[in-house]
């Protein structure tokens, strides 16, 4: 059974927003065409992804407030599920990029820590 045009369309729109390829503003358009119920196959986000965001805010591709975003869009989503191998780990760092306000240090500070715990875990699959 293949996908529908609009589901096609949904998950492009989705991998879009978990690679950061449109800027947000964009992207915010985009998923605003998508009702929130969502019953069918989800999109994967890997442990890999959320290296990426975090890379490019470290690089300066995108703003801290445009890693923010990122993270809240995809905490929200029923239609994003967490690699199964990393789920607890990619859901805290979704979290923790997503909610800066109540966490301690600056939005930087919180960005480093959270790379390293993925770093550490992407490297050590087995802890």
């Amino acid at each position: 059974m293949g996908l529908g045009n609009a589901n096609i369309d949904r998950h492009r729109d989705l991998l879009a927003l978990i690679h950061l390829e449109l800027d947000t503003r964009k992207l915010g358009e985009l998923l605003a065409n998508y009702e929130w119920d969502w019953d069918g196959q989800p999109v994967v986000l890997s442990l890999a992804d959320v290296r990426q965001a975090i890379g490019k805010f470290k690089r300066g591709e995108i703003s801290g407030g445009e890693l923010e975003w990122w993270a809240d869009a995809i905490e929200i989503r029923e239609d994003i599920s967490y690699q199964s191998k990393y789920e607890d780990s990619i859901r805290c760092a979704v979290f923790a990029l997503a909610n800066p306000s109540i966490h301690e240090g600056d939005y930087a500070s919180i960005v480093d820590e959270t790379d390293t715990k993925l770093e550490f875990e992407q490297s050590n699959p087995n802890e």
